[in-house]
């Protein structure tokens, strides 16, 4: 039996069991689904939200997990997870190895939501590039829609490392529609355009000091875009400092031109 960590915003422990074959994890955990580094549409358990000051923290999800790993270089994931509202979500998918690419087929199902998905993930030969898409289909009572991405990204030789994705939406929201939904399991899918374009742009100018940018557009008849810019320091392996920026560019009545920029100092230790 292993004892595990999991941080998001609060350490939680999981019980767990893992024998190389069968993996079973119990608790309060990460439910990782989809390829995407800035959108992840088929991920309804911790949706990543780019926007967000620290977008790689996820809340934890109640779940019991289990994983079995076949030789033909697969693998099966189920999971049942509990809501807020004592309800049960259920999740499957199936991964398959080909050589230098893994192909995944997802399946949600819950009280309130279904979803068919699919994420691909590979290299293309030996030109160091790597892609990715992933797909949803998303059925969630009045609201029926379908989300996809594709994505590349490339590691330099001077230390850029860039990672280019598109989003698209089948169908959009209005800002109420999104406020009134937010906490529902479609929340944090539901999108004002149907077309985005992101970039993640980062550079380790020494073993101390690092940057990073988030570039995204929103494709409509009134572009506008998000950036978030920021610097950090590692002071030691347990100390670090950063500083940076959430801006928000175009028209009054865009929609990343009506909110307000922001800018914030960060001291992370961890231990």
């Amino acid at each position: 039996m292993i004892m595990e960590q999991y941080i998001a915003n609060y350490i939680v422990c999981m019980l767990g069991y893992d024998d190389g074959i069968n993996r079973v994890v119990a608790g309060l955990q990460n439910i990782s689904m989809g390829v995407g580094h800035i959108w992840t549409p088929t991920n309804l358990f911790n949706s990543k939200n780019s926007y967000a000051l620290e977008p790689d923290e996820t809340f934890g999800v109640l779940a019991l997990s289990y994983t079995r790993y076949f030789k033909n270089s697969s693998s099966l994931n189920m999971v049942i997870s509990q809501k807020k509202d004592k309800s049960y979500k259920y999740a499957i998918n199936y991964k398959l190895s080909l050589d230098t690419t893994d192909i995944t087929l997802n399946m949600i199902k819950s009280n309130a939501i279904e979803m068919i998905g699919f994420s691909i993930e590979g290299d293309l030969g030996e030109s160091g590039i790597e892609y990715r898409s992933e797909g949803a289909y998303i059925n969630s009572g009045d609201n029926e829609f379908f989300q996809g991405i594709v994505g590349a990204n490339y590691a330099f030789v001077n230390g850029i490392n860039l990672s280019l994705e598109a989003l698209y939406s089948s169908k959009t929201f209005t800002y109420n529609q999104i406020l009134a939904t937010l906490n529902t399991p479609i929340g944090t899918s539901m999108k004002n355009s149907n077309l985005y374009i992101g970039a993640i742009i980062s550079y380790n100018f020494n073993i101390y000091l690092s940057s990073a940018l988030i570039y995204i557009e929103s494709i409509e008849d009134k572009n506008s875009r998000f950036i978030s810019p920021s610097l950090t320091y590692t002071i030691n392996d347990n100390n670090s400092l950063s500083i940076g920026a959430i801006i928000y560019n175009g028209s009054s009545d865009s929609e990343f031109g009506i909110l307000d920029n922001s800018y914030y100092i960060k001291y992370m230790l961890s231990f």
